[in-house]
């Protein structure tokens, strides 16, 4: 993509500008961000010193896409944070916890054009990854991979804010489509009965890990900045007591019909909960449970309660939800001061 822009280099309408006569991307090529004989660092020969520095001289509004700013909001990969620290050959399990452009990024290997999930996006083209198995490739073929470098099994992965009956932080196990449930981004989600999915999302479908994490800006693409935390595309409200509304629940209703889900067409108890200001987080994992920690009794439906605001059931001592079949089931908790010793729908 790169060699083909027809974007002016960033400076070339300086009069003062090294190479007179040439002003886009395209014809300025391998000097856009490398330096033969001037170069502000010697490794690789850039231009700046420092890497993302090279990226963000144009991806800043003034030539490409203004990614700069996204990086100063609420919730960002913000690159600017970690200088000079991107190894090539750096392992993604031993590897400290930092993130630059070319993590995601080949910068000579990027193309603009359209892909389906799970296929990697050509802005991330030959990047490596890790597996859905574990395995480290040099060049992921699927968006998830890229993803799983940091957030699988790197010790240094960030922590959840909820804290959950069943805990687990690594987003690979919990993609794991031998586990009980999850949403499906590396293969087609377990249940087949999700009336409330929205055209023309169907129980085959397979999202990204970018269809909910990823810039509150519509103009720009990719998961560098959002006004909502933790770094989506839309409002999702974990608060308890949350007043249900459109707005509250955003980035569940952008697939999630939320006619369908007031109107109980998934679970018959779905409007008293709301109605009770009981966020969904307080109910379901938005990621999966792994298939080491759930079983599809317990943890279908992406069940895994949010124990900040759901208790053990005070008569038994028991945390539970029981899958019975379709649209069927019973839990054994306490919430809002309810006790509900299996309780069943």
């Amino acid at each position: 993509m790169h060699e083909q822009s027809t974007a002016s280099v960033a400076g070339s309408s300086n009069p003062y500008f090294q190479q007179s006569g040439v002003q886009m991307v395209s014809e300025h090529a391998c000097q856009s961000c490398h330096r033969p004989h001037s170069a502000d660092k010697s490794e690789r020969l850039l231009h700046y010193r420092h890497t993302q520095d090279n990226c963000l001289s144009c991806h800043d509004g003034s030539v490409a896409l203004d990614v700069r700013s996204q990086l100063a909001m609420t919730s960002s990969h913000d690159g600017m944070a970690y200088r000079n620290v991107h190894d090539i050959k750096e392992s993604p399990v031993t590897s400290p916890r930092h993130v630059t452009c070319e993590d995601c990024h080949n910068p000579h290997a990027v193309q603009d054009m359209v892909t389906q999930a799970p296929l990697v996006s050509p802005t991330m083209n030959k990047v490596s990854g890790v597996t859905a198995s574990g395995g480290m490739i040099q060049t992921a073929r699927y968006e998830y991979e890229v993803c799983f470098k940091c957030h699988g099994d790197n010790p240094s992965r960030v922590e959840s804010r909820i804290t959950r009956d069943v805990s687990q932080t690594n987003t690979r196990l919990e993609f794991d489509p031998s586990g009980p449930s999850s949403h499906p981004v590396v293969s087609m989600g377990v249940s087949k009965n999700v009336p409330s999915l929205r055209l023309p999302m169907t129980v085959a479908s397979v999202i990204y890990c970018t269809d909910c994490h990823g810039s509150s800006d519509s103009r720009v693409k990719g998961p560098h900045g959002s006004m909502f935390s933790p770094l989506l595309k839309a409002n999702y409200d974990t608060s308890d007591y949350t007043t249900e509304s459109e707005s509250a629940y955003a980035l569940c209703y952008q697939c999630h019909s939320r006619n369908s889900i007031v109107s109980n067409e998934s679970f018959p108890g779905h409007k008293r909960h709301l109605d009770q200001r009981i966020p969904c987080s307080a109910c379901h994992d938005a990621h999966g449970i792994s298939s080491a920690q759930g079983n599809s009794t317990n943890h279908s439906h992406l069940i895994n309660f949010d124990t900040g605001i759901v208790d053990k059931d005070p008569g038994t001592g028991l945390l539970k939800f029981e899958d019975l079949g379709i649209q069927k089931g019973q839990c054994t908790l306490q919430c809002h001061g309810q006790q509900h010793s299996a309780e069943g729908y």
